[in-house]
């Protein structure tokens, strides 16, 4: 009951004594943007919805930065040497992608080691995801559109966990975004600062699209950045976090209808 979409349908039936609204939370953790995307196709639509609202980012950071994108980083050098290689990194991606427990260890390896990530890393970690991003949601915008929905997309709050980020109440997103970078140039980063840079990059990318597409937009790390506190996780938010972002959403549903 505290989980966002449940409070926004409280938020908007009182608001609005015209019309029932009924929120339907299609949210399944760890969904990347081309998985809601074949929810929405799959499922979604054969509810009829009258609004389709878009909240997610994070997880579209996740890249072969483990076991196979190293070995990846030594076979795209493209010498002859390294075909078998590339085979090799083949098979191990469809393994990752079929195996839950190679997954898992993959995941292990990666996000509890030390590894520390260039600007290098960054840009090769970068490359196309807001390319993917947005296509994926632009054939979202485009259905609606055909079907009379209104699509309503948001940017998503978020921290990276840095360990000398202070109290993270008082540290706007912005402001812990130019920290990393500087971080970055100076010394490197870890995974989890490596991801919420390249947030940044998606969640930057999307607003842009939002306005070029004439989309309406929530910004939700606007909304959140007084109360960061309220993140208990990367993205994951207490309560009063959920009843921000349901506001938030609310707001821009009514101006709209």
């Amino acid at each position: 009951n505290d989980t966002y979409p449940h409070v926004m349908e409280e938020r908007l039936n009182k608001a609005c004594s015209e019309a029932r609204y009924e929120v339907i939370n299609l949210g399944i953790p760890h969904l990347r943007s081309e998985n809601i995307r074949s929810l929405f196709f799959g499922e979604a639509l054969t509810l009829n919805p009258d609004i389709v609202t878009f909240y997610e980012g994070m997880n579209d950071t996740v890249s072969m930065a483990g076991l196979s994108g190293r070995i990846v980083d030594i076979a795209i050098k493209g010498t002859k040497e390294n075909m078998f290689l590339r085979k090799m990194v083949d098979i191990y991606a469809v393994l990752r992608d079929r195996i839950v427990l190679v997954f898992f260890l993959e995941n292990s390896l990666v996000y509890f080691s030390d590894r520390t990530f260039s600007t290098d890393d960054f840009d090769y970690h970068l490359k196309g995801k807001s390319d993917k991003f947005l296509k994926n949601l632009s054939e979202i915008k485009d259905e609606c559109a055909k079907r009379g929905i209104l699509f309503i997309v948001a940017n998503q709050q978020s921290r990276s966990l840095a360990p000398d980020m202070g109290n993270i109440k008082g540290t706007s997103y912005q402001r812990e975004v130019e920290h990393l970078r500087q971080k970055l140039q100076r010394e490197g980063v870890n995974i989890w600062e490596l991801r919420f840079l390249i947030h940044a990059s998606l969640m930057g990318e999307l607003k842009k699209w939002a306005l070029n597409n004439n989309i309406p937009f929530v910004d939700v790390i606007k909304s959140m950045d007084g109360d960061r506190d309220s993140l208990i996780s990367w993205v994951h938010v207490n309560p009063k976090g959920n009843s921000i972002i349901a506001k938030a959403f609310e707001d821009e549903i009514l101006k709209q209808t």
